[in-house]
């Protein structure tokens, strides 16, 4: 049986087997990573090995990358809170994780996670060697771009436990490393002042480059001395019910029959982004509340036409929602559904007026669907060029918009 509390990131793994619980306002470092090229490593192996053997051979590289991602984020006492596509965010806490609770120590944080940074950079490097199959085709170059930055963040778990909890890291912390991920060049690393400020000379700095927000950010090339690693200890098992609550009922389903290596599929699929504002999570103490009852809103909604929420990415410049209509099951009226489920959002409760600038972009077409990570952090989601696509439709799109793609277009036209 797959490991279900893969789908749960460590430190709050590591909370829940002691009966603890994350606050919500934590100080520590963000560290955010970027891969490229996934995308066109999907073309090519959809070409040379058809869609079903396509979606193993993908899945087996993709998982063999972030297994080795994820080991260096473990390996310095760091979380993956979520992936998105092809990225992941990650909480290295300014407590240190010991056998009976999380403890408070001298802050590290900034220094781990930046050393994480740079073993990332390795871990991708040796990857450049892979190649598809029987080797007739060279793998895409793939790179990585990694920003870090320290301070306070809050962290929410919005979401039915009956549908799923989702995780989300929130604030103004979120939005600097946005904003320094932006300007960087596949293959660098850059960290906030203040990171660089915890090292001295210790850190090694190329050249400074200006964020989206106008902030200085230090490129970094390299550490004259190692920075010491804080592995998680060894954790029991989450039990299953508990790790349900992270699962959407589906997937929890075909994991608990031990279906996971049937989970990942290269096939049509809709997805569905949806943008809202409207709630301050640095300054709002009843920030979590609010995002709550969105969430959990927005999952009823989906509810009705067999959609499901998948992703909730926050940030005070601008939120996000990921959900599909087709990610745990095909159907001939995906993308109608898809379209329906978005004007039915877009349509919001009085109770929930604080939400504003709602937008919506759908796109339907050949999508990585399935479960990826490592075997200690994992998620179920869906990836690929038409993600990016709908993604960027939403970012076009005017408030109280929805902009569909061509083939959702033709699909609803002739429904």
């Amino acid at each position: 049986m797959a490991k279900l509390d893969a789908y749960i990131p460590m430190d709050r793994r590591f909370a829940l087997t002691r009966g603890e619980s994350l606050p919500d306002r934590t100080n520590g470092a963000v560290l955010f990573a970027d891969i490229s090229d996934f995308s066109s490593t999907a073309t090519v192996l959809d070409q040379e090995f058809g869609r079903r053997q396509g979606a193993d051979e993908l899945m087996m590289q993709v998982n063999r990358l972030y297994t080795g991602l994820v080991n260096q984020v473990h390996r310095y006492g760091g979380s993956v809170v979520n992936f998105s596509g092809d990225s992941m965010t990650c909480w290295f806490d300014q407590q240190l994780p010991v056998g009976a609770g999380f403890m408070p120590a001298l802050d590290s944080s900034a220094q781990r996670a930046t050393a994480c940074a740079l073993a990332m950079q390795e871990v991708v490097g040796q990857a450049d060697a892979w190649r598809l199959g029987a080797g007739t085709r060279p793998a895409p170059t793939l790179s990585i771009k990694v920003s870090v930055v320290a301070g306070t963040a809050r962290r929410f778990l919005p979401g039915s436990s009956q549908v799923q909890l989702l995780e989300v890291l929130a604030g103004g912390l979120l939005d600097r490393s946005a904003a320094a991920e932006q300007v960087l060049q596949p293959g660098q690393v850059v960290v906030g002042a203040e990171v660089l400020g915890r090292f001295g000379r210790q850190l090694q700095v190329a050249e400074w480059v200006e964020g989206t927000n106008g902030e200085q950010f230090a490129l970094v090339s390299g550490l004259s001395e190692a920075v010491a690693p804080v592995p998680w200890p060894e954790l029991p098992p989450v039990v299953a019910e508990t790790a349900r609550k992270w699962l959407l009922p589906p997937i929890y389903r075909r994991l608990r029959r031990g279906e996971e290596e049937y989970l990942a599929e290269l096939r049509p699929s809709v997805a569905l982004f949806l943008q809202f504002s409207g709630i301050n999570y640095d300054a709002d103490d009843d920030a979590g509340e609010k995002l709550d009852a969105f969430v959990r809103w927005t999952q009823r909604v989906l509810e009705q036409y067999d959609g499901f929420l998948l992703q909730v990415t926050v940030g005070d410049k601008g939120s996000y929602a990921m959900a599909s209509t087709s990610a745990t099951m095909v159907q001939e009226d995906d993308a109608l559904r898809a379209v329906a489920a978005a004007l039915a959002l877009l349509a919001l409760p009085l109770e929930l007026s604080f939400i504003a600038e709602l937008k919506a972009g759908i796109s339907w077409g050949t999508m990585l669907v399935g479960a990826y990570g490592s075997d200690s952090r994992r998620v179920f989601s869906e990836h690929g060029s038409e993600t990016n696509l709908a993604a960027r439709l939403m970012e076009e799109a005017q408030p109280g918009e929805i902009l569909v793609s061509a083939p959702v277009a033709e699909a609803a036209w002739q429904e």
